[in-house]
């Protein structure tokens, strides 16, 4: 079966027991006696005024088989609990008189928290007095309507009017009291009482009513036992409809997983392609690199080198011909020469290298690249080192390039007019954050990005992962950008 609705009295039971707090407040204790006192009295004086419908012996089986469904509820939700014990308790209000049904709700609906000492007193009386209401209210609209002497269409309509009042009554009752003991509207207690779809819900309640008048008419042909006999199909129901929350559990875990699958997969072909992009540029910048090392050796220290040749060519004519003036000249300029094509040679290797971040540490190094790019870009670049001795080569080479792109990221994206450059300590690690005060961008946009600055941040990421390290970048248009990073002080492995 489906996921029903709130039967009579299951209803009680979830919001009202299974719900509230038993330290409820006096509001929540005045309405729980406002309606079980009007309940009991009424049934003690009909009992009183004529007890006869109250002593027959049938009625056992109808407590009886309301008990034996009540002690096998269905867990439809968290915080609701449905009971298959409507069919019973409707058929039992069309064939008795509304009294007498209400008294087999009261006596019959049966709670295991009752048996343990979970709910007080109190509200197990409150709990069997809305379920008792609500079966009177759907016995005297069936006895308005029609009875079971009538024909099926009158009974028909007799069992959907006893439907409504039933339901009407239930849900009325709990819905306030939700209300009152939560602080919350009636609406929205309503809404935590339903399962299933509207429809759904509908014709759920539908159908267990047409079940109650097929119980009530085999019970006018067999008598007792029909109702007896009805447990085990809805015993079976319930197993019913266990399997069928435990495959719509299973379905929703499956469509969950099925999304995680596809969000993953999503991001693996999303990194793949960073990677293959930062792949390209790295070999692309590689070739470039070679190009440009090749073309400051030929234009600078390789023509150097050949105007020396030529140089001390005219030396050894000039030491031919001992003109000592001429020999000493070229001497002196041979070595000027020669000091120029050494410093180049210089320049060209602190371009693959810093020399500063070998000889005087990251510090150093990173005060040298702040200095160049504030007076290459005209920008304000503050550099703050708070960094207790030197870290491992690889984390320190691996900070300086981040450190490098994000100040040329800076000076050639952001429009900034000041960085600030932070190294410090952090316990058994150390903290690199470069902070500009630019036009900024979305991480979003950047993400769908695929040009050279969107390259140069995934190859910052990729350096600081390589190290060991954990990497975040932060920004916003108009914010200006954050990169931190934290290293190990030193790389793992």
């Amino acid at each position: 079966m489906a996921a029903d609705e709130l039967t009579s009295g299951d209803a009680g039971r979830s919001a009202a027991a299974g719900q509230a707090s038993e330290d409820a407040g006096w509001p929540t204790v005045a309405f729980e006696l406002a309606v079980t006192a009007p309940v009991v009295v009424v049934l003690v004086w009909a009992g009183l005024r004529d007890p006869r419908p109250f002593l027959d012996p049938a009625l056992l089986a109808w407590v009886v088989s309301v008990a034996i469904v009540d002690l096998a509820p269905v867990q439809a939700s968290e915080q609701l609990r449905l009971s298959l014990a409507f069919p019973i308790l409707i058929a039992a209000a069309m064939l008795a008189p509304p009294p007498v049904a209400a008294a087999v709700a009261l006596v019959g609906s049966l709670d295991r928290r009752e048996w343990r000492r979970e709910i007080s007193v109190r509200k197990a009386l409150f709990i069997r007095s809305e379920i008792a209401l609500s079966v009177l209210a759907a016995g005297l609209a069936f006895h308005a309507v029609g009875s079971m002497r009538g024909g099926w269409g009158t009974r028909v309509v007799a069992v959907v009017a006893a439907i409504v009042a039933d339901y009407v009554v239930n849900t009325g009752i709990v819905a306030t009291y939700l209300a009152i003991a939560y602080h919350t509207t009636v609406g929205r207690s309503l809404a935590r009482m339903h399962v299933g779809s509207p429809s759904e819900f509908v014709l759920n309640y539908l159908l267990l009513g047409l079940f109650a008048l097929l119980i009530g008419e085999l019970y006018v042909h067999v008598g007792p036992w029909a109702v007896l006999v009805f447990l085990v199909p809805l015993l079976l129901a319930r197993q019913m409809f266990f399997r069928t929350r435990e495959l719509e559990r299973t379905t929703e875990t499956l469509r969950a997983r099925g999304e995680e699958l596809a969000a993953a997969l999503e991001e693996l072909e999303s990194v793949e392609a960073e990677r293959r992009a930062l792949l390209r540029r790295t070999v692309e910048a590689a070739e470039q690199e070679r190009a440009r090392i090749a073309r400051e050796l030929h234009d600078g220290p390789v023509q150097g080198l050949a105007a020396v040749m030529f140089r001390l060519d005219s030396v050894r004519s000039a030491l031919a011909r001992g003109d000592a003036p001429f020999l000493e000249e070229q001497l002196a300029r041979t070595q000027d020469d020669l000091r120029g094509e050494a410093l180049s040679l210089r320049e060209v290797i602190a371009l693959l290298r810093p020399p500063l971040l070998d000889q005087l540490g990251l510090e150093a190094a990173l005060r040298r690249q702040a200095t160049v790019v504030a007076d290459e870009h005209g920008l304000a670049v503050d550099v703050d080192v708070r960094l207790d001795g030197r870290l491992d080569p690889e984390v320190e080479n691996a900070m300086y390039r981040v450190a490098q792109e994000a100040l040329a990221n800076a000076a050639k994206h952001a429009g900034a007019d000041l960085v600030r450059l932070v190294l410090a300590d952090e316990g058994d690690a150390a903290i690199l954050e470069i902070r500009d005060d630019g036009v900024g961008f979305s991480p979003e946009r950047l993400r769908a990005a695929a040009g050279e600055h969107h390259l140069g941040v995934i190859g910052m990421r990729e350096r600081v992962q390589a190290a060991g390290g954990e990497w975040r970048i932060e920004s916003s248009p108009g914010e200006g950008t954050t990169v931190a990073a934290r290293f190990p002080r030193r790389p793992p492995g």
